[in-house]
């Protein structure tokens, strides 16, 4: 199974260790990322045998973007078919969660800031907020100070427009890309791009971006990292939803 090498941080390559055919194992390094005067060697999670360089010398990627591609020898197994649907999870109620020390506080007046900018916010979020602040909970949900949703969308929106619904220029083409965003015109369209805001990352099973598509609070979408599964989950119909959903993610992981 062809799966990507991808960039963690944004940066420009400075040194490819690793030639068409070459063997990669778990923790080499086939490409070396030079970020803020600093080396940043590129760990394959995955061992294989390259099959395709994505990247050259002097060349600025963007996180996430793929670099080089690796089969591991394996073949893709489609998962069984559910004889009936999966149950969407309960919402989780606020008294089950903790709130963490040294969570930054967030108030009234900054969500309404960031509620006037972007339209209304996800159902349940600005309840989270105000109770809890922004802060990583368990290592599983990492919620956003509205500071860092203003930064984080500003960062993610190229990156979405670049790769989303842009997959059918690339069919033919043996690329990660062509995989992880196949099912983005089932979710998304073009116009949904600009308007998505980004609020949240989740560790459970795999690193995500949880945003929502302004205008449309009900939609909680997930998006999951190029090297994880080729998916864009709806997580919504709420903030309280989708806190259950890495909770169940977490424990089918355990």
């Amino acid at each position: 199974m062809e799966l990507g090498i991808c960039a963690h941080i944004p940066g420009r390559v400075v040194r490819i260790e690793v030639g068409v055919g070459d063997s990669v194992a778990v923790g080499d390094s086939p490409v070396v990322l030079e970020a803020m005067g600093v080396e940043m060697p590129v760990e394959a999670a995955r061992g294989g045998r390259v099959t395709r360089i994505d990247c050259v010398l002097g060349q600025g990627v963007r996180e996430d973007d793929v670099l080089v591609l690796i089969d591991d020898g394996t073949k893709r197994v489609r998962p069984p078919t559910r004889s009936r649907p999966r149950k969407p999870p309960s919402p989780v109620a606020w008294t089950a969660i903790q709130p963490v020390p040294g969570s930054l506080k967030v108030t009234k007046k900054d969500l309404d800031a960031l509620e006037a900018e972007f339209g209304d916010l996800p159902p349940g979020y600005r309840d989270f907020m105000m109770r809890f602040g922004a802060a990583e909970f368990g290592g599983i949900l990492g919620v956003y100070t509205p500071d860092q949703v203003r930064k984080t969308t500003a960062d993610r929106r190229p990156f979405f427009r670049e790769h989303l619904l842009e997959f059918e220029a690339h069919v033919r083409l043996a690329t990660l890309q062509t995989k992880l965003w196949a099912n983005a015109n089932d979710v998304l369209v073009p116009d949904d791009i600009a308007r998505l805001v980004v609020i949240a990352h989740a560790t459970a099973g795999d690193l995500a971006t949880l945003a929502f598509v302004s205008g449309s609070p009900e939609r909680l979408l997930r998006f999951q990292r190029p090297s994880m599964k080729s998916v864009i989950e709806d997580v919504g119909p709420t903030f309280a939803h989708a806190i259950a959903k890495y909770f169940e993610d977490l424990e089918d992981d355990e």
